[in-house]
């Protein structure tokens, strides 16, 4: 889900607390499993993942030794010099990523992957 309000522009995933590695607790975003930092958070607990469009990489392959979300490419928009880049998730949930538009973009892909840092996101609990 993607919000522009009062928050600024976010990416939302509605997601479970499925387990804690040392002081790592994870969520399942599409079915991955997805480091987040957080205290007080318990497994099962239902929780609300933000993360910025600036905040997400996006690349045509996974990154090794990272976390990826696969992603179909619905719409490039270009605001500025910055690449607005709106793309799909398999549920359907759509996933905005920012970028600077630094050269043109040519690529005929339409699958990419998606991933963030750890502290890129910020978790809200969900009452």
């Amino acid at each position: 889900i993607f919000v522009a309000d009062f928050i600024g522009e976010t990416n939302l995933f509605s997601t479970v607390v499925t387990k804690w590695e040392g002081n790592t607790a994870y969520v399942d975003v599409e079915g991955c499993s997805v480091p987040v930092e957080g205290t007080g958070l318990r497994a099962g607990e239902a929780v609300t993942l933000s993360v910025r469009p600036e905040r997400i990489r996006l690349s045509s392959q996974p990154e090794p030794g990272f976390f990826y979300l696969q992603v179909r490419l619905k719409e490039r928009i270009f605001v500025g010099t910055a690449l607005k880049t709106v793309l799909v998730l398999p549920t359907g949930t759509e996933v905005v990523v920012s970028e600077q538009a630094l050269a043109p973009v040519t690529s005929e892909q339409n699958e990419y992957y998606i991933t963030w840092n750890t502290e890129a996101a910020v978790v809200i609990k969900t009452e």
